[in-house]
């Protein structure tokens, strides 16, 4: 496994590392040490990005095109779909790079900006501090969004893509206790699932068109040199949009958006600057 694809994957251990810990911990840490731990693991991860991309940057198109095909080989079957193997591995590609790096670029200083935000805003529900629940909550939002983006599968693309709708409906609804806040990150859960069904249709649609794989690049290739039919493509391709269209909130899978305020300020600013 190359450099590269190491510094990739620790960006997105570190991030969940960091819920686990704030998870089983971060109680007793209080505030604002469970903050800064948060902060601190989103900074590793956009330090990783920001090397990786100085490197990739400096690599010639040979070698661009040599990484990413090693990094297809270097994926792990990680169970078998009965006769089918699951592999995980990292895409690893310019794609990948520039939008590992916006991410977890984007997320540093939304955490920044969120430790002074709880500093000066209520962080209790029912009379209860969940300082900590708010940045664990986070840790695990980047945790999933780049997991989303170095996945080489289109099924562990599927379970970050869901990871990050969890995310949403939890940070939303973080006020839990506020019947408009509840009501909103369940609003944002259930439209965002309606989109999702294109999600499922799409994948489907490409892992039998593609002989039964769900590998990114092997089906890149495929479509590309007219072996999957054009029709499929299209077919899938709107499906796909649709999962976009209620993640982004673009009409008319938008309804949910503007209920998404109800959660606090650094929220809005994760979930519609960093993902969409």
């Amino acid at each position: 496994m190359s450099t590269l694809e190491m510094m990739l994957i620790a960006g997105v251990a570190i991030p969940l590392a960091s819920f686990a810990f704030l998870a089983l911990f971060g109680a007793r840490l209080g505030k604002p040490l469970s903050g800064w731990v948060a902060t601190a693991a989103v900074g590793a991860s956009a330090v990783l990005a920001t090397v990786v991309l100085a490197q990739w940057w400096r690599l010639s198109p040979e070698a661009k095109a040599e990484a990413t095909t090693a990094a297809l080989a270097n994926s792990v079957t990680w169970t078998h779909l009965g006769s089918i193997p699951l592999s995980v591995g990292v895409n690893l590609d310019s794609l990948t790079v520039i939008m590992f790096f916006m991410v977890s670029f984007v997320a540093a200083w939304i955490h920044v900006f969120s430790l002074g935000y709880m500093a000066g805003h209520s962080d209790e529900v029912d009379g209860i501090s969940h300082y900590h629940r708010f940045f664990a909550y986070l840790s695990l939002f980047c945790f999933s969004m780049l997991g989303l983006v170095i996945a080489n599968s289109l099924l562990f693309l599927f379970i970050f893509w869901e990871l990050v709708g969890l995310c949403s409906y939890l940070l939303i609804g973080f006020y839990f206790d506020k019947k408009s806040a509840s009501n909103a990150g369940m609003k944002a859960f259930i439209t965002n699932r309606v989109g999702d069904m294109g999600l499922i249709i799409g994948v489907t649609i490409l892992y039998f068109a593609a002989d039964r794989t769900f590998d990114i690049v092997t089906i890149n290739e495929m479509a590309n040199s007219g072996e999957i039919r054009h029709s499929l493509l299209l077919i899938a391709s709107a499906c796909l949009m649709a999962a976009v269209m209620s993640k982004s909130g673009q009409f008319f899978l938008h309804t949910w958006l503007p209920d998404a305020m109800a959660g606090p300020t650094p929220v809005s600013a994760l979930l519609h600057s960093a993902t969409m």
